[in-house]
């Protein structure tokens, strides 16, 4: 468990957080006045209570989960409780999995000095319907007037305004607007990922040059990087595909391995990865689509040539297709959903990879709806090949 609060001496929570948090205040307090918080800024906001409760709320405190991207709540984490010790062993009285805090509405007793009733309103984040959990007391005479908090649109609760002493005095939601933290995927240190098989790796100016790519997603990739020192830049497309055009720069933690982010600036998208190099002339690395729950791509890579002053312009070895044709995963013609890659269109273009038997043709970066990918064409007069 883990308790967050702050004395009202110095209710720094209402200049700190001044700009996206509303405070809404209860009656006068009766004793000590504290803010029982969830952390803030980490994305965990109040989704239930947990109280001792007899004949009126004895102690409570704030039940607190991190809300995640697809605005579910993960984890469990409990502030103090504030209050006498009294009252029943604590309960807890928790909103829905995809549901907060929006309205702590508190009915006082015993001529408004002590809470005895708490009306909680669940707000579903994804559908915006909204429900009541009503926790309340034995008491049953001496109930003072009804007395609604509710934060402001857009906004949920993170914790309690308390007065308390021997009993819970008063109640109130403290608000912010609701955030999500982004958890994507740790990319691995090939520092330590060191696999039984893998060639010696070579230095970092090992990564200058242009090479060709394959992910584990099926795009095929045409990537070219340039290295001063321990920084490493480049620029990586797909053929005939210029909205996938993006960018990476990262540094050489150690000779070979590099850490980098990427962006592709017309799909609005970017994250980071790692590569390694080897004395092969292959590379090897990870990259995250800077999304939360996205499984890693891997992209494997194979040197194709290396800047020199007398380096000509390399020559492409595109294949055109004269008429639409289907694109498998395996050359062997089989029409089962499971082997189908894409349908390229009369236009559309692919690097010629590789060659098999009959007439079967590789071809990877393939344009137009195959966005990229690879896979096995049958040509009998379907490409026009180099």
């Amino acid at each position: 468990m883990k308790g967050c609060c702050m004395r009202a001496a110095g209710l720094s929570i209402a200049v700190l957080f001044a700009t996206e948090l509303t405070i809404l205040f209860s009656p006068a307090a009766h004793a000590s006045t504290i803010a029982a918080a969830c952390e803030g800024g980490s994305g965990w906001y109040m989704v239930g209570i947990r109280a001792r409760i007899g004949t009126w709320f004895d102690a409570i405190g704030a039940v607190c989960s991190q809300l995640q991207a697809d605005k579910s709540f993960s984890g469990h984490r409990l502030t103090s409780m504030y209050g006498g010790q009294g009252g029943a062993a604590p309960r807890e009285f928790v909103c829905g999995p995809t549901e907060a805090i929006t309205d702590f509405n508190v009915t006082t007793a015993d001529g408004g000095k002590v809470v005895g009733e708490v009306n909680i309103t669940c707000a579903d984040l994804r559908t915006g319907q909204k429900r009541s959990i009503v926790v309340k007391g034995s008491v049953n005479r001496g109930f003072e007037a009804y007395t609604p908090a509710a934060c402001p649109p857009g906004q949920v609760a993170f914790g309690l305004q308390l007065d308390y002493g021997s009993y819970v005095n008063s109640a109130s939601p403290l608000c912010a607007q609701y955030r999500y933290i982004v958890q994507t995927p740790q990319i691995p240190d090939p520092s330590i990922a060191i696999h039984p098989n893998d060639p010696p790796r070579a230095g970092t100016q090992n990564f200058s040059g242009t090479w060709l790519v394959q992910a584990n997603n099926g795009a095929t990739w045409d990537l070219t990087l340039t290295v001063s020192g321990t920084q490493v830049a480049g620029e990586f497309s797909i053929l005939g595909q210029p909205q996938f055009k993006g960018t990476l720069s990262g540094q050489a933690t150690s000779p070979g391995v590099l850490f980098f982010n990427w962006s592709q600036p017309q799909m609005g998208t970017g994250g980071a990865g790692s590569f390694v190099v080897y004395a092969n002339d292959t590379l090897r690395g990870n990259l995250n689509l800077g999304k939360p729950n996205t499984p890693l791509i891997e992209w494997k890579g194979t040197l194709r040539s290396r800047p020199t002053a007398s380096t000509p312009q390399t020559v492409v070895n595109l294949a055109t297709a004269l008429q639409g044709t289907t694109v498998y995963k395996a050359p062997s013609g089989d029409p089962s959903p499971g082997n189908k890659v894409c349908e390229m269109r009369t236009g559309d273009t692919g690097r010629v990879l590789s060659k098999g038997q009959y007439n079967w043709v590789q071809l990877g970066s393939i344009s137009g709806g195959c966005t990229g990918q690879s896979g096995w064409v049958w040509n009998d007069g379907e490409l026009r090949l180099p």
